[in-house]
């Protein structure tokens, strides 16, 4: 019988989150996307970023963003953040609401590019 609650806990946010995109259970896709960027640490964002892009789960991307946004200089010392693909690397540079100094977003997205050299175009180079 389903009863409309559900227990969360961090063990299966992310399957659960897909479902209820899946089958378009937009209150219990919210209530995930809420629990998971509450969840946000500078080492864990860029992954649930590339998740949540990857599946089109715009709530919790915009909350990743804003999360990278305000916390970009311990962001970018993370490991994951060399993953982030060209789309949100290029969301991130053109922010007004980025909070790092230039030279230390200039170090980590030259570093970027050295780890993505195989997979960016120089079209990404010219406009990042």
């Amino acid at each position: 019988i389903y009863t409309g609650k559900v227990e969360i806990n961090t063990e299966d946010c992310l399957n659960i989150l897909e479902a209820s995109h899946f089958f378009d259970i937009s209150v219990l896709e919210k209530k995930w996307a809420d629990f998971v960027s509450r969840l946000l640490e500078p080492n864990n964002c860029c992954l649930i970023a590339i998740f949540a892009n990857s599946k089109n789960f715009d709530f919790l991307l915009e909350k990743c963003l804003a999360f990278i946004f305000s916390k970009a200089r311990k962001v970018t010392k993370a490991t994951s953040f060399k993953n982030l693909p060209s789309e949100l690397m290029l969301k991130i540079c053109q922010s007004s609401d980025l909070r790092i100094h230039e030279i230390d977003l200039y170090l980590a997205v030259t570093e970027w590019c050295n780890y993505q050299k195989e997979k960016i175009s120089e079209e990404v180079i010219r406009n990042i």
